[in-house]
């Protein structure tokens, strides 16, 4: 092989390498893809019974490498709060208080937002409001005893 040959050897392996890295994204200097934050509910669960006027307290955890800059509380479709923290943070938990004013079922429902405008999935629990003193109905269950 002379020297011809090798040096386009040479510069085919370069070449494929540097297409080989700019497809895999492994250039180094660009930054990382933004992803959406992440949010759970940890209270109340779903299935939760709370008396009308009585307050409950939705805590959620959001998280997002880019930073957590807001969480919203949503109660039956409609806006109901938004928390900050005061500067962006890669996880944030948030007691937000929501006053239960109508028996039925309402749908609390809560999303984050990151420091780059993405929004999360949302998470959502389902309660019952019910009017005080209201007592569980209760569950007819069959017993049936076998006979020998």
């Amino acid at each position: 092989m002379d020297v011809r040959q090798s040096r386009r050897l040479v510069a085919v392996v370069i070449l494929l390498l540097a297409a080989t890295i700019l497809a895999c994204g492994l250039s180094g200097g660009g930054q990382p893809a933004a992803s959406k934050p992440t949010i759970i509910i940890s209270a109340p669960l779903t299935g939760t019974r709370v008396d009308v006027g009585q307050v409950v307290n939705v805590e959620s955890t959001a998280t997002d490498a880019q930073g957590v800059t807001k969480v919203e509380l949503w109660a039956d479709g409609q806006l109901y709060r938004e928390d900050a923290p005061p500067s962006p943070q890669a996880t944030y938990t948030v007691v937000q208080p929501w006053q239960a004013i109508a028996p039925g079922n309402h749908t609390l429902t809560v999303r984050a937002y990151n420091a780059s405008g993405l929004v999360s999935d949302l998470a959502s629990v389902v309660i019952e409001v019910v009017e005080p003193g209201a007592q569980a109905t209760p569950m007819e269950v069959a017993v049936t005893t076998p006979t020998p």
